[in-house]
């Protein structure tokens, strides 16, 4: 048993109030109106106005990577695809992206039926903490900083692609989500075969419409297929499945780990040990222009990704956080 689950009652109040259970009645948000989506043009003046007032060409989520500001946002009605070989450290990536958002006032869903709540909640107290342990207090007032941060669809195992859909739009109703990842295509219920492309497309069309219709940023992670060998990054056609899951996206970007540093240095070689640990690569951003890849150094402590190897990670909450 982990020290978090040992010390669960800490969190019970957060995880209570901020998990959509599997039996509430999410019919209601499987069919949205399509009435409500008529609208006049001056209704959308405002982001315009928004826009101009603040000198900003775009407006969005900055990742926590300075070598990435400018460069990457992620924008509000927005689906971004995640991919990369399993195991070369997407969801952690993202993970940090997350928290970087949370410190920033966003507030984010996660739809992950392979990872139960409280495996993610460690991560992530890892990374806001920047230290493999935490004391009672931080995991306390961790709690209390992502209370109204930070909600999750709870559901293990393969789920019924429609209800994850159903939870999205449910969950920016009631509480005003903006990040949702979903956390992986593999687990949506849906064959990742030729047998399954259909329902593939109709999967991640929906996703996209609602995005759209809503103003979250959705972030899919969709495997890259096995490869001989992991050693070469996989690119925007390596995705499992059928190639039009990032057609779809407005945004592509593929993670790749360095797996023959860290063997080597697991041997006792580290004739690479300068090398980046993982490559983050834009495959694909609608409405900005930059594509190109950036390294990233992993802090082991933290679980966090830093673009120097020298640089410190970022401390998102402190043993002294004080919320007014």
């Amino acid at each position: 048993m982990s020290a978090l689950e040992k010390n669960a009652a800490a969190l019970d109040a957060f995880i209570s109030g901020s998990v959509i259970a599997d039996h509430r009645d999410l019919e209601p948000y499987i069919k949205p109106e399509e009435a409500a989506k008529i609208r006049s043009a001056a209704d959308y003046v405002s982001e315009i106005i928004q826009r101009m007032e603040s000198g900003q060409k775009l407006v969005g989520l900055s990742t926590p990577w300075r070598s990435l500001y400018g460069k990457v946002l992620f924008k509000p009605h927005e689906l971004s695809v995640w991919t990369g070989y399993k195991g070369h450290a997407k969801t952690m990536v993202l993970s940090q992206c997350m928290c970087n958002g949370m410190s920033l006032g966003q507030k984010a869903l996660v739809i992950s039926p392979e990872f139960r709540p409280p495996t993610i909640i460690e991560r992530k107290l890892r990374q806001c903490s920047t230290s493999e342990n935490q004391s009672l207090k931080f995991v306390r007032q961790w709690a209390e900083w992502a209370r109204g941060r930070l909600w999750f669809y709870d559901h293990q195992g393969s789920v019924n692609a429609k209800y994850v859909l159903a939870a999205i739009r449910y969950a920016q109703d009631k509480f005003g989500i903006t990040q949702v990842v979903v956390d992986s295509l593999m687990k949506m219920g849906i064959a990742t075969s030729a047998d399954g492309y259909d329902k593939q497309k109709w999967f991640v069309d929906l996703l996209q419409s609602i995005a759209h219709d809503t103003g979250v940023h959705i972030h899919l992670v969709a495997h890259a297929r096995k490869a001989n060998s992991d050693s070469e990054m996989p690119g925007i056609h390596d995705v499992k499945g059928t190639s039009e899951i990032c057609d779809m996206a407005e945004n592509v970007y593929v993670v790749w780990t360095n797996k023959r540093k860290l063997d080597e240095i697991e041997g006792g070689n580290f004739k690479h040990a300068d090398e980046p640990d993982v490559i983050l690569k834009v495959e694909a951003q609608r409405n900005v222009e930059w594509r190109g890849s950036v390294a990233l150094w992993m802090h082991r402590p933290s679980f966090q990704f830093v673009d120097h190897p020298n640089n410190a990670p970022q401390i998102y909450l402190s043993d002294d956080f004080v919320e007014f």
